[in-house]
């Protein structure tokens, strides 16, 4: 049975009730996401007219060159395509909370026993440029276990809003207390 949970719920997520578990969505879409896709198209074009023009034989310099820009366009384009269809997963019932990522495969898929964790917490993590400006800012989601470790169960949030909002629903879905104010 899926339920929508009628509670604000901050932009780019969703809290389903799935019956037996809570899931929160996050769907990773974000405004750059149509830069970097206008990057990917602009270099795919790029090596297209450069080396199609160029002609054989390449010389050894000009082949590793190519490879490594398309090395780099690949991770890229799988990089926005993620952007464009994924979405981070949080289940949380009373005894377990996961983290999935999908459709596109992406690292960081983890399952985590409530019985082992202490509290729920938000990061913030500043991306700098080269000469130290802050480029961006992202937010992430952490547990504390009892062996005194951390968890990192979501990154890359785009508020503190969102970071704070799924904290705050993992906690009182995992059935571990009173919910924790901000700050």
């Amino acid at each position: 049975m899926e339920n929508e949970i009628n509670v604000w719920i901050p932009a780019n997520l969703d809290l389903v009730d799935r019956g037996t578990h809570t899931e929160i969505v996050w769907k990773w879409f974000r405004g750059e996401t149509m830069f970097l896709t206008a990057l990917v198209v602009l270099g795919g074009w790029a090596v297209y007219k450069i080396y199609s023009n160029l002609g054989p034989p390449l010389k050894l310099e000009g082949v590793v060159w190519l490879l490594l820009f398309l090395a780099g366009l690949g991770w890229l384009t799988y990089y926005v395509i993620a952007g464009w269809l994924n979405r981070t997963y949080v289940a949380v019932s009373h005894g377990r909370v996961a983290v999935r990522h999908g459709p596109i495969p992406w690292v960081g898929n983890k399952e985590v026993e409530v019985s082992n964790l202490i509290e729920f917490y938000t990061t913030e993590r500043e991306i700098r440029g080269r000469h130290g400006f802050v480029l961006r800012v992202t937010y992430q989601v952490h547990a504390r276990t009892r062996d005194d470790g951390s968890i990192k169960l979501v990154d890359g949030l785009q508020s503190f809003e969102q970071a704070f909002f799924i904290a705050k629903q993992v906690y009182e879905y995992s059935g571990m207390g009173d919910v924790p104010a901000a700050g």
